[in-house]
């Protein structure tokens, strides 16, 4: 595997996943068995990827007459350790490739993402074509572990299922422990009331999904306020934007009205003495 590129790096699985090219395979390896045995073949199973024949066997002294014996080839045994081979291969391959580009002092994530990326549409494409075949989607498994593992790359099934978990897509860079010290901030300038908005509630608006309409965060504060602490806390997130933020519901106002795009672009942030402390505290917070 040399001079391996992300692009070229899961050559062996993208060629594998190639329409029916797995019973194209089974069927060239079994057709040969059988060319080569003729008459010696007791019984084949294409579907099952098994043919059995009677081969001759001897000592390596040859002081013994060869001997007959029956012998059973089955394709998806010998096919698995193939997979096991090539995801060991692509592991090391992605370490060579992380290691040349961190000589050449060169970023290497985006390569990683890319890989990851292709093993995710491979994965569904091995459902497609081959969904009983459970191999196939471990030896993939096992180079998307070793992405996550060593490198911390998540797969995308996973993280696609964590933003639905998440409405406003919450990346995860700090712990909810420090989410609840942003409460407590809230809190103490007066940007929630705690006896209206309550610690759980603050969390699962911006960290999770709440089914429950009752889940909805009322500032106690001016506009500019409330959104001094939005954006101060927004690079937490994917997509904590004023056009989801209306599009949620989950804000109310002062005034108790639906926190809209338009109102909160056109909120103005001046400087106060009160948004200054709020702005030194949170930094101290996302700081840690």
């Amino acid at each position: 595997m040399n001079q391996q590129t992300s692009h070229n790096i899961l050559s062996y699985f993208q060629k594998l996943l190639e329409s029916n090219k797995l019973n194209f395979l089974r069927d060239i390896a079994i057709n040969n068995i059988a060319e080569r045995y003729g008459s010696l073949v007791e019984s084949q199973d294409y579907e099952k990827g098994i043919i059995v024949y009677w081969g001759l066997f001897s000592d390596q002294h040859n002081t013994i007459e060869p001997v007959e014996a029956l012998v059973t080839y089955n394709f998806y045994k010998e096919h698995k350790k193939e997979l096991s081979k090539n995801a060991n291969n692509v592991t090391k391959a992605i370490d060579k490739l992380v290691y040349d580009k961190s000589e050449a002092s060169k970023p290497y994530k985006p390569l990683l993402q890319n890989i990851n990326q292709e093993i995710h549409y491979l994965q569904l494409r091995a459902d497609k074509l081959y969904p009983d075949y459970i191999e196939l989607s471990k030896a993939l498994k096992f180079i998307e572990n070793h992405l996550l593992t060593r490198y911390q790359i998540k797969p995308i099934a996973i993280k696609r299922a964590d933003e639905k978990l998440s409405y406003f897509g919450f990346k995860d860079t700090i712990t909810r422990s420090r989410f609840r010290e942003l409460y407590d901030v809230a809190d103490k300038f007066e940007i929630i009331e705690f006896d209206v908005v309550d610690e759980n509630t603050f969390l699962e608006v911006f960290l999770e999904n709440p089914s429950s309409p009752d889940r909805i965060i009322k500032f106690n504060c001016q506009n500019s306020v409330a959104k001094v602490f939005i954006e101060k806390i927004r690079p937490l997130f994917t997509s904590l934007t004023p056009k989801a933020i209306e599009k949620s519901g989950r804000f109310l106002t002062k005034r108790n009205t639906v926190l809209t795009e338009t109102n909160y672009n056109r909120t103005e942030i001046k400087p106060t003495t009160k948004i200054d402390k709020i702005i030194q505290e949170m930094n101290t917070i996302l700081r840690e």
